[in-house]
């Protein structure tokens, strides 16, 4: 963003700063090697942000910038973070300190996509879900997470979100048993407990939920997906569980949990030498209380994957629509081809269809006897507003995104060419990131993130290509809802 807005820079002082960026996205994590950048570019680096804040105050402070729904700027209820994360980006903002492209030879582009967690067919290439090449960064030595605060799986710290819900609503995994007082019970309030990621939580009991709008989030069971109110506590709506959204999560959990296992695995030289060099951490060794809170959360994870189940089955490389023709809005529920209707998934694997005034087990026929869902119509109508409202912000970030991975790209194809070169044996030794590895084992793993990274700007191209009908078609959905 800086180098967008240094057109009328000296062009030695561009210059600097498109060094400093080739060498964070090298070097990011290793800060032995980005201490050899020596004082003058970060002097540079400190001018141009100064100079910044004075021409484009709120442009450098990220004030009144996009945020999704799956986190927040302000304070209060839901945890909204007053660090203005955003959700729509998954994880490429504050807090990610080297997460977007996995520190050193990581897996670019770590998000769910647009719309980022709530939106599972937004997300990754659903040929499977491939887990990202672990990236060196972790924060466990620096502080300890403080009354109001929890952590993600780098140690970072983050205002703790918070949620309510009715123990009538869930105390079961399975589908939803109310209670006719259900809303008139006080509900519990839970801090969640661990960070699975900007659009994703683990609570202490072990139950994840995804952050959908200011009214309601998503809990997420093997059996059913529940729309809760943020107010009550209590369910407004029960949808079936979406395979994508349990299979990103599923092994997401599962992949967070291998990584804490292994730092903790670490402190122990015995057990470090089996280690995969790919998975290998080059900081400092955690201290005890820093192995404590990853034991923690390890645990944490554990009773996570528990309650959503068995790991699902890898999804097709193409997840089909609820309705033909349709358009995602949230997982299980789906715009019609003709914005007429929302496509909502129940629990007992039959869709209903909603308008603005009624619904029906069939496209505007037959209506359903069960009252009219309409907290749930606000909670949509919520969603498709941040929709169309963000769809400039949206496409800006996707176009980003896709210029990042462009550049990434382009640094790959260098050093995959300086691995291979003719006179190189494959058992040499060769610098990779801040540690040495095999030739050969560079070169896999530098072609293992080409291929990750071109299958994420295929997707990011489509996702842009696809952007201005689906939008259109949220404006007339809601038009037609409200």
């Amino acid at each position: 963003m800086l180098l967008e807005r240094a057109a009328e820079l000296p062009a030695q002082l561009v210059a600097e700063l498109e060094l400093l960026r080739d060498k964070l996205l090298a070097w990011s994590g290793d800060y032995d090697s980005l201490l050899t950048l020596g004082h003058r570019v970060i002097t540079i680096l400190t001018l141009v942000v100064v100079l910044g804040n004075l021409l484009y105050p709120d442009a450098v402070y990220g004030k009144g910038g996009h945020a999704s729904y799956g986190t927040h700027r302000d304070t209060g209820m839901h945890g909204r973070d007053s660090r203005g994360d955003r959700g729509d980006r998954g994880e490429r903002n504050y807090g990610n300190r080297g997460r977007g492209y996995g520190g050193y030879h990581g897996y670019w582009g770590h998000h769910w996509g647009s719309w980022g967690w709530a939106r599972p067919c937004h997300g990754f290439y659903w040929g499977g879900y491939v887990p990202p090449v672990y990236y060196a960064n972790n924060y466990w030595n620096t502080t300890t997470p403080g009354v109001e605060e929890y952590n993600d799986e780098t140690g970072v710290n983050y205002p703790a979100r918070r949620y309510r819900y009715n123990q009538a609503s869930v105390q079961t995994y399975g589908v939803v048993k109310s209670t006719p007082n259900q809303a008139a019970q006080a509900p519990i309030e839970a801090k969640a407990a661990y960070r699975l990621s900007d659009g994703a939580d683990v609570l202490p009991d072990g139950r994840t939920v995804v952050p959908l709008t200011e009214q309601a989030y998503l809990m997420l069971t093997p059996q059913a997906t529940h729309v809760i109110d943020h107010a009550t506590g209590a369910t407004i709506l029960t949808l079936a569980s979406d395979p994508a959204l349990l299979y990103q999560t599923s092994s997401e959990i599962n992949r967070q949990e291998h990584r804490l296992k292994t730092q903790i695995s670490e402190q122990s030289d015995s057990t470090a030498s089996n280690i995969p060099s790919e998975v290998t951490q080059p900081n400092a060794k955690p201290n005890a209380s820093a192995v404590s809170r990853m034991q923690a959360n390890v645990n944490r994870l554990q009773a996570a994957s528990q309650a959503l189940g068995a790991l699902p089955k890898p999804i097709d490389n193409v997840v089909q629509p609820l309705v033909p023709g349709g358009a995602e809005v949230f997982a299980g529920v789906w715009m019609t081809a003709d914005g007429k209707y929302l496509a909502i998934k129940r629990p007992n694997g039959h869709i209903a269809y909603m308008d603005g005034h009624a619904w029906y087990s069939d496209a505007g026929k037959t209506k359903l006897t069960a009252p009219y869902p309409t907290k749930f119509k606000s909670v949509a109508c919520a969603f498709l507003s941040k929709i169309v409202k963000d769809s400039d912000a949206t496409k800006n970030m996707l176009l980003q995104d896709k210029n990042e991975g462009t550049a990434h790209i382009d640094l790959l194809n260098r050093e995959l060419s300086e691995f291979q070169t003719p006179n190189g044996k494959p058992d040499d030794m060769v610098h990779y990131g801040s540690r040495q590895i095999k030739r050969s084992e560079a070169i896999r793993l530098t072609q293992l993130a080409q291929t990750r990274t071109t299958k994420k700007l295929q997707e990011l191209q489509k996702q842009l290509d696809e952007l201005p009908t689906e939008t259109n078609l949220a404006t007339k959905t809601l038009t037609n809802l409200s």
